[in-house]
């Protein structure tokens, strides 16, 4: 008897042994792949990149831990995952640097929120053979060949939110504000076109462009020309550096000092947190006439799981979850399930190719927290362009950001191809929400 539970103990420690052994030999076996991200970590726009390095890392580590703790097996080996990141400072002059340090570190992808910042190291992305992910709003970005999109942009934004203000207000003259240069001039005449398109004729349309740095009366003189005129709506983002939710606060801060009775069409995702901060704890007084296109957020989203996401999310990073975070987790998805498909992520042009045809139902597409639509031939891009939902937001006496609207925009037609209005248990719940989160 002693004799067979040796021999039983014997056989026990070497299966142990052989089962161990064995996982130590897979995680040994584990390959690491690195994916870059290079924005401004430390200047004056990294209020857009920590919404997209803080998911890009979330989503590595939930791949590397949670669904692939042995690799993900992408040709005839096993990988992880690294996230690389480079801080540009937001300085123009660094960002080709910052982008050069990472390619030398070896990554295989990059991801930025504005993409222009490296147009001087696109040849170079060509050259090596990275691809690059961007969340960049200004379609003056070179899209296309090595260099993709993945946001709603600004011929998908502008169009639905112009429309759903101006058909539910009936309102006739707008004044559209935008910055001078580059990308200003070009995202003041996108809203334009987005407001002719909704019928608003060309001659009711009142076009103000500003220089950056603005005068310390900011927006006074605009808004005061654009009372004057008769105005009814000021119509105003994704037009320059300077026209983000810092400007959008001077306009609606001003706009109250003048007594001014309208409505504000913005493009920019500000969450109840920036509004307080920006506009002081009296800051629902100034918004409740604001209503701004974005993507859609995790704490808006008709989803209740994705709702529940964006709350571990804000645990995690005390951030709110906007636009941003479920692009920059998805983008991680994607780029990893490009590799799986490619079979590689050292062959460069292998890689591109099976990114810019990956298929709308590709491995990793069930964890995506984005509502996003196939593209053409059922592709997850167009010209390098993904397709997502554009989120028309309002706001409540409260100061609660709360869906209006959610729309399909053609970016190339700017037609508005579906609108699925929120229930009013969505509202009532994302209410609920908010003052919980508030306790």
């Amino acid at each position: 008897m002693k004799r067979k539970c040796f021999a039983l103990i014997v056989i026990a420690v070497i299966v142990i042994a052989g089962v161990s052994a064995g996982s130590l030999h897979a995680a040994g076996n584990i390959k690491i792949a690195k994916i870059g991200f290079v924005g401004d970590l430390t200047g004056p726009l990294s209020n857009y990149s920590w919404p997209l390095v803080h998911p890009h890392q979330w989503a590595i580590e939930y791949i590397n831990n949670v669904l692939y703790p042995d690799g993900v097996p992408i040709g005839k080996d096993r990988y992880h995952f690294e996230l690389i990141t480079e801080d540009d400072g937001a300085k123009l002059e660094e960002s080709p640097m910052a982008a050069q340090r990472a390619l030398d570190k070896g990554i295989f992808a990059m991801l930025t929120v504005l993409g222009t910042f490296y147009e001087p190291i696109f040849p170079k992305l060509v050259e090596m053979k990275v691809p690059m992910i961007t969340a960049s709003p200004f379609m003056t970005e070179k899209i296309g060949g090595f260099n993709y999109r993945y946001r709603n942009t600004a011929p998908q934004v502008m169009p639905g939110t112009a429309s759903y203000v101006v058909k539910k207000f009936n309102l006739k003259r707008p004044s559209v504000y935008s910055e001078t240069g580059a990308m200003g001039t070009p995202g003041g005449q996108q809203w334009v076109d987005a407001l002719v398109n909704v019928g608003i004729p060309r001659d009711k349309i009142d076009w103000q462009q500003y220089k950056v740095p603005l005068s310390e009366s900011k927006f006074l003189s605009y808004l005061t020309k654009s009372i004057n005129l008769g105005a009814d709506v000021i119509v105003h983002g994704a037009t320059g550096e300077y026209s983000g939710t810092q400007a959008a606060c001077d306009i609606y801060f001003q706009a109250k000092e003048l007594g001014y009775k309208g409505y504000f069409c913005s493009y920019t995702g500000m969450t109840d947190i920036q509004a307080r901060t920006m506009l002081g704890p009296k800051y629902a007084s100034y918004i409740t006439h604001v209503y701004q296109g974005e993507g859609v957020d995790a704490y808006t989203n008709p989803d209740p799981k994705i709702r529940q996401w964006g709350r571990d999310y804000f645990a995690k990073y005390n951030e709110y979850p906007i636009d941003l975070v479920p692009w920059g987790w998805d983008e991680i998805m994607v780029l990893v399930s490009a590799a799986y498909a490619a079979g590689t992520v050292t062959d460069g042009a292998k890689f591109n190719k099976a990114l810019a045809e990956l298929p709308f139902d590709f491995l990793l597409k069930s964890h995506l927290k984005t509502p996003m639509l196939p593209q053409r031939g059922n592709k997850l891009w167009d010209n390098n362009q993904a397709l997502m939902e554009v989120m028309v937001a309002g706001w409540t006496e409260e100061g609660i950001k709360v869906p209006a609207a959610f729309m399909v925009v053609d970016q190339k037609t700017m037609d508005i191809k579906s609108v699925t209005y929120p229930k009013k248990e969505l509202i009532d719940y994302i209410i609920k929400e908010w003052h919980e989160r508030k306790k």
